[in-house]
């Protein structure tokens, strides 16, 4: 992956539980970490088909591979400036270790 094309910051968060100060579960997003990626819009419409449902993805953020990176999952999110993406899907292209796409949807 050349660095050249991973000129964004994405902040890559998970939804974790946590106790307030009344000792009520509350859920809060998590920063899992913060790299340099490729935020590249689609061109038209590109669906990923999951459970038989077809969720619309919108953007592909690309990101050096990482260990900590690798545990993402599709409920976690990512986090572009003000942006924010749902993940929907997580790819190792070729299991090669090498980088991550991610598949998301803009939130909102």
């Amino acid at each position: 992956m050349r660095a050249g094309r991973l000129r964004h910051i994405v902040v890559f968060k998970r939804l974790t539980g946590a106790t307030n100060d009344y000792g009520e579960q509350v859920q809060t997003w998590t920063e899992i970490g913060t790299c340099r990626a490729a935020v590249e819009p689609l061109n038209g419409k590109e669906y990923f088909a999951k459970s038989g449902e077809n969720t619309e993805v919108t953007t592909r953020i690309r990101v050096r591979y990482d260990a900590v990176l690798s545990t993402l999952k599709p409920s976690d999110r990512a986090e572009h400036g003000t942006v924010i993406y749902d993940i929907k899907a997580v790819i190792n292209p070729s299991e090669k270790n090498r980088e991550l796409v991610l598949m998301c949807e803009r939130d909102g």
